[in-house]
């Protein structure tokens, strides 16, 4: 599967599995699988989907945050989120926390059940690029274009280490997946991709 935004405010959900792959290739059908409308014309920014149910979340370019039922095809949430263009959106591991980070500085963490803001994490004095979350989600990488990565400790809601190896704006974080002392990777503005040593907090 495969979602790709527009600057209408619709999700586009295309079907890439192999099965279909044959039938797709004889008949010249399209793969697109359904049209999410957040009903706003604005940008989509950024998409995540769910890796153990059908949920997707999306920002955009004013700051608001959508949530979809994939098996229904239906806008769950709409939540008027961040005060600039949201550059990431991750979804939990047990789908029910959407995180969130944006050009006003903040990260935000949402519970989706409850529809509501449930934690705002602050500290970087830049735009807020990306997120990547690990370790059962106890722990949250940002990048920012401070030229720093923080890792944040979701259980005590605070920044437990700041990563400064870069010269210039950091635009991505990723956590190394499925490891007990994962390692993170960012990338930035100099080209240069920096790796930070097992994280085990």
């Amino acid at each position: 599967m495969a979602i790709c935004g527009s600057d209408k405010g619709v999700l586009t959900v295309w079907d890439l599995g192999l099965e279909n792959a044959d039938k797709a290739a004889s008949t010249y059908a399209s793969p697109m699988v359904s049209i999410l409308d957040t009903t706003k014309k604005q940008l989509i920014n950024c998409i995540s989907s769910s890796s153990t149910d059908s949920i997707v979340a999306a920002g955009n370019n004013v700051g608001n945050i959508y949530t979809f039922d994939l098996s229904t095809n239906q806008l769950l949430n709409e939540f008027i989120a961040h005060s600039d263009i949201v550059r990431d959106v991750a979804i939990g591991k047990n789908s029910n926390l959407l995180y969130s980070c944006s050009d006003d500085k903040r990260i935000l963490v949402y519970d989706i059940r409850l529809k509501n803001a449930v934690m705002s994490l602050q500290g970087h004095k830049g735009w807020v690029m990306g997120i990547s979350l690990c370790l059962d989600d106890r722990i949250l990488a940002s990048a920012s274009s401070d030229s720093t990565s923080n890792l944040w400790d979701l259980r005590s809601k605070s920044c437990v280490q700041t990563l400064s190896a870069s010269s210039s704006e950091v635009w991505n974080v990723s956590f190394e997946q499925n490891s007990d002392a994962p390692r993170l990777a960012s990338v930035g503005e100099d080209s240069l991709i920096q790796f930070y040593k097992p994280i085990s907090l």
